[in-house]
């Protein structure tokens, strides 16, 4: 895998956790690839070294006090 590519697929998981309403810390090297958590949840996504991409994040992040579709902005 290369440097563009690695960054490629850590760039999709940010966008896929955030479309989420996760927050994810700091993508980390960890064994055989590099991991973020959470903020909110605690739930991880990791990408391998090889482009192998693994996420244990849910749909909708468990950590928001309040769906997206029912927060109120003050205007």
């Amino acid at each position: 895998m290369t440097i563009d590519s690695l960054r490629l697929a850590i760039l999709e998981a940010l966008a896929e956790a955030a479309l989420g309403g996760h927050e994810l810390a700091p993508f980390e090297a960890v064994e055989n690839g590099y991991q973020a958590v959470c903020t909110r949840c605690g739930a991880a996504s990791w990408v391998g070294t090889q482009g192998l991409r693994y996420s244990l994040l849910e749909d909708i992040c468990s950590g928001n006090k309040e769906s997206p579709d029912t927060q109120i902005t003050n205007q």
